[in-house]
This record gives C-alpha cells, sequence and structure tokens, in this order.
C-alpha cells in the first residue's frame, strides 16, 4: 500500500511541513498489518509514532495485579505517539489493536530532524 502526502498531511504536526521535510518522512514510514491483541506501542517505550487507518485502538495500562484496565480509545484516522517521539519521555500507556488493523509507522529516524531543526515557513 502507498502511503500518499495527503495522508500523512492529515496528522496536524505533518501538515506544514514543506515537501522536502514530508518526503524524508514518508520515505522512512511503512505500511503494516497486525492481528487482533497486537501490542502496538508500550508503555516506557517512546520511538516511533502510528497511524490507524482501519480500526480502533485501545489504550490500556496494567495494574499492580497484572490486570489491564481500559483507559481511551483511540479512533480509525488517527496518529498517535507523537509525544513520547518528540519530548523523548517514556510512554503513559501500552496501545493495542482491538481488531486486525492497518497502521502506518514513522520511525523516529525520519522525524526526530523535522523537529530539530529551525521552523521554515509554512507551505503554501
Amino acid at each position: 500500500v502507498q502511503i500518499s502526502k495527503d495522508l500523512l498531511r492529515s496528522q496536524p504536526l505533518l501538515k506544514l511541513l514543506d515537501d522536502e521535510l514530508l518526503a524524508q518522512v514518508m520515505a522512512h514510514s511503512r505500511y503494516m498489518n497486525v492481528p487482533k491483541r497486537t501490542m502496538l506501542m508500550m508503555k516506557g517505550a517512546g520511538d516511533d509514532w502510528l497511524g490507524s487507518c482501519s480500526t480502533a485502538i485501545q489504550v490500556v495500562d496494567m495494574l499492580h495485579n497484572g490486570r489491564e484496565v481500559g483507559l481511551n480509545i483511540i479512533r480509525p484516522g488517527s496518529f498517535f505517539g507523537e509525544l513520547s517521539c518528540i519530548d523523548r519521555r517514556p510512554r503513559s500507556a501500552t496501545l493495542v489493536a482491538m481488531t486486525p488493523c492497518h497502521l502506518i509507522q514513522v520511525p523516529a529516524r525520519s522525524h526526530g530532524s523535522c523537529f530539530s531543526a529551525p521552523p521554515r515557513s509554512p507551505r503554501r
């Protein structure tokens, strides 16, 4: 599946990137299919950024007794995980695919320079 500039620009943090920086992000991004109940992001880790193309994602945390508690639902079409990529702080929760899921993965290596470089004028 081809990842388009329009799809990436639907994410608020990417929509103002110029074509050169967006092409850099697009070149490293990949499309993934994952089965139901796949842990997409683990609490504490903070490298990649994901976008759900096809299904809702459940945000969960583990209690001290090992039970999983649902905290939130991320709707299809949403990107998530960007805060830990930008501020390099640990993630506060784990994300789990509720059904088989189609995702876009944006690796940290592709967007790190986008947010560490001086801002450019917004594209027109």
